[in-house]
């Protein structure tokens, strides 16, 4: 047990396996941290100098990499390099399921440099496990080594089990959060089409349908993706009053349903009073409704 990396390792491979893993868990770590500062240096003038130590509140996402890293250093005994490896698999687990759902859920479109570096910590992890677990099986293998895993193994396996519990429900906040402030977006840009069409048709009034107001009309006022009445996962229905004696439509309502209630659970309207209102019950919203404030 008190063998030195170079007695305990048996040829070339093994070293090198050994200085693979350990190499790759110092990229592991500077991968985290070099782009988290780099946003802060970018723009530190706007930022309180305390966004500095925020890393450091994060450490279980980079600390573990340190201590691989300065556990497979060339003069500490075989039981020290398996309590590395060890940690660089439970490090390596946890990580990996974390940011291969930050991935999956960032859009390479809007925040590509955000995209690059969750992909390249999925790939490092990937490297750090496959190297970690052919640098364990060229060491001789002893019967403490379960222990030794087990000790530091329940963590990550902790925090795995709640990020599958935590994560998609924190995803499905989002996804929702996203829908709803799109639904009234695009109720906002419906409104204001509205006011536009009427100023522009003081004989017509309003416009009685969304496609009045979409391509193919004299003057498109909202995109085709509106103009179909589907949008983010929202139905959206213009309803026209009569008309006036003058032939003019001078009153409308708007609402906006899901197009599958419980993926999403608010219903909103709006009319011609620019006043949104909202239910979170399963049907149409009307002017009855509370104020969205």
């Amino acid at each position: 047990m008190s063998t030195s990396l170079q007695s305990e390792t048996s040829g070339s491979v093994s070293l090198w396996w050994l200085h693979f893993v350990r190499a790759v868990a110092l990229c592991s770590l500077l991968t985290i941290l070099v782009p988290w500062y780099a946003v802060i240096f970018r723009d530190l003038n706007r930022q309180d100098r305390l966004d500095l130590l925020s890393p450091i509140l994060f450490c279980p996402l980079w600390l573990p990499y340190a201590w691989v890293f300065w556990g497979l250093r060339s003069n500490v005994t075989a039981h020290t390099i398996k309590k590395a490896l060890a940690v660089a698999i439970g490090c390596g687990s946890l990580i990996l399921v974390l940011f291969s759902f930050l991935l999956t859920v960032t859009s390479f479109d809007v925040d590509r440099q955000m995209a690059i570096v969750y992909a390249l910590v999925v790939l490092l992890q990937i490297a750090l496990l496959v190297g970690t677990m052919k640098a364990y099986y060229s060491m001789d293998r002893e019967t403490g080594d379960l222990r030794i895993l087990a000790t530091r193994l329940w963590v990550p396996v902790v925090g795995i089990a709640a990020a599958v519990i935590i994560l998609p429900n924190l995803f499905f906040l989002r996804e929702r959060n996203h829908y709803e402030a799109s639904a009234v977006g695009s109720l906002r840009t419906i409104n204001v089409a509205q006011v536009e069409y009427a100023r522009t048709h003081p004989d017509r009034g309003f416009a009685s349908s969304l496609a009045e107001l979409g391509p193919g009309s004299d003057n498109p006022l909202i995109d085709s993706v509106l103009a179909s009445g589907k949008k983010s996962s929202y139905i959206f229905t213009l309803t026209a009053a009569p008309q006036d004696s003058h032939g003019r439509t001078v009153r409308y309502g708007i609402t906006g349903r899901p197009q599958h209630y419980g993926k999403t659970k608010h219903s909103f309207f709006i009319d011609e009073s620019g006043v949104l209102r909202f239910t979170t019950e399963n049907r149409a919203a009307t002017s009855e409704d509370p104020v969205l404030q």
